[in-house]
């Protein structure tokens, strides 16, 4: 197990805050265009396409979406939608789709860029960029739906380990009992009828 504490995940979570809105501010700045967070942003690769050449011709804010921003890592909200902001134009720069193999690619691209700009790499803000960053692709690619809270899925996969955080989901999410978890490890937080594990080992 992974163990820090409360005033080493809060430090690392300001640090991990300031270094998202750094990267979406020199992402503005350098390619001129805004950003507008919204509910009805591209959810595709193709509708993002569009939007981000109306706002290169229009100079209109590229639409970003707010939703399901409650529970994150960030110290706010507005982080997570400044961060997708960093990510979709990252997604266009690069010529990465929404695929599976380019959103793993784009994760180790953003935990290359954090290691460029100052986060040490296993340091604890890179952990939790880390977890989030490929964790949601790995969650996506084995549920194929969004992760019910990020902030608790995060702290998992960093105490716990990316595979012990995904098998969790699944008793979070009522579907099995899983075999074994974890000591400690939160699948009840935001639960749909969680499915309790049959055995919980010891935490080392």
């Amino acid at each position: 197990m992974n163990e820090f504490a409360e005033v080493e995940l809060a430090g690392a979570r300001t640090t991990l805050t300031e270094f998202v809105w750094e990267r979406a501010e020199a992402t503005r700045a350098r390619t001129g265009v805004a950003w507008s967070f919204t509910p009805e942003a591209p959810n595709t690769y193709p509708a993002l396409c569009r939007a981000w050449s109306e706002s290169l011709t229009t100079g209109v804010p590229l639409p970003i979406s707010n939703a399901d921003c409650e529970s994150v890592i960030f110290t706010e909200p507005e982080a997570n939608a400044a961060y997708r902001y960093w990510h979709d134009v990252t997604h266009l720069e690069r010529e990465r789709n929404f695929s599976n193999p380019h959103e793993l690619d784009m994760a180790h691209f953003h935990l290359w860029e954090a290691e460029q700009h100052g986060l040490t790499r296993g340091s604890l803000p890179w952990q939790l960029l880390r977890a989030d960053a490929i964790g949601n692709v790995l969650h996506w690619s084995v549920y194929r739906e969004y992760v019910l809270n990020q902030e608790v899925f995060i702290l998992n996969a960093v105490q716990y380990g990316l595979d012990a955080a995904l098998v969790a989901e699944a008793a979070r999410r009522g579907m099995f009992s899983p075999q074994v978890l974890p000591a400690g490890l939160d699948y009840q937080t935001g639960s749909i009828c969680p499915a309790h594990p049959s055995h919980v080992t010891p935490s080392p």
